[in-house]
């Protein structure tokens, strides 16, 4: 399976409301005006939780999607379901 990321700049209240959405890191410190190394900062602080309140003193947090490629896992479970009838198929022999 592939997955992708998105990076969203959303507000650092309750209701998250987003500002900007990019592909890529660097797209989105493009948009909000700040340095590439800044987004990534930003976002590793609001996963992993070092602040309380990441975006309180900006009005807003970074975080990461990770989107996954649905054909890829259509794919996958036709392959799961033919290998599973092959597997009950042969076992009935």
């Amino acid at each position: 399976m592939r997955s992708t990321s998105v990076y969203i700049a959303v507000t650092s209240d309750q209701y998250e409301l987003p500002i900007a959405i990019a592909d890529t890191g660097p797209e989105l410190a493009a948009l909000l005006g700040i340095s590439p190394d800044a987004v990534w900062q930003r976002e590793h602080q609001t996963r992993v939780g070092i602040n309380r309140n990441p975006g309180k003193y900006r009005g807003y947090k970074i975080i990461r999607v990770d989107l996954e490629d649905d054909k890829d896992e259509q794919r996958q479970d036709t392959q799961d379901i033919r290998f599973g009838l092959r597997s009950r198929h042969r076992s009935r022999r």
